[in-house]
C-alpha cells in the first residue's frame, strides 16, 4: 500500500482504509511451487525481447 500511495501515478488507488486479514493472504509457496514460478518468470523474461523484436518487424520499427 505504501508503495502504491507514494510512487503510483494514481495514489488514490491505494486502499488505505482496509485492514489486513490473514485469512485472505496466500499460503507460503512450497519449494516446488517457487521453482515452477521462477521457471515461468524466466521463460517470460526470455520471450519478452523476442516479442518486442517481432513487434518491431511487424510495425517497421527498430526491431528489424
Amino acid at each position: 500500500m505504501w508503495a502504491v500511495f507514494h510512487h503510483s501515478a494514481y495514489p488514490n488507488a491505494a486502499l488505505l482504509q482496509l485492514e489486513f486479514d490473514p485469512k485472505l493472504a496466500a499460503a507460503p509457496l512450497s519449494r516446488q511451487e517457487a521453482a515452477q514460478l521462477a521457471a515461468k518468470f524466466a521463460a517470460q523474461d526470455e520471450a519478452h525481447p523476442r516479442a518486442l523484436a517481432e513487434l518491431g518487424r511487424t510495425f517497421g520499427g527498430a526491431g528489424r
